[in-house]
């Protein structure tokens, strides 16, 4: 939703709103598709890329609250727990 405010990434999107901070939709991969930038793909895989969205949360003033997963549980449960896992 916030690509359609037109801003140029979603940080100036959330301040736009008015917002303090948002959900963000986190892929098996472990993207964030949600989190919208130019230059910057954001990703929680690793430590570099968590860093990433800390810092760029931390210098528009926003914060994550929420990692929100979109799983298969009734089709493959041991994969989703995995899965879950990983994103805690």
């Amino acid at each position: 939703m916030l690509r359609h405010t037109g801003r140029k990434d979603c940080w100036s999107a959330l301040q736009a709103i008015a917002a303090e901070g948002a959900e963000a939709h986190i892929a098996e991969d472990l993207s964030l598709p949600g989190l919208f930038h130019p230059k910057v793909k954001y990703t929680a895989a690793n430590t570099a890329g968590m860093g990433r969205i800390a810092a760029d949360a931390r210098a528009a003033k926003q914060r994550i609250t929420a990692f929100c997963t979109f799983n298969r549980f009734d089709e493959r449960p041991q994969q989703e727990i995995e899965w879950c896992g990983r994103v805690a």
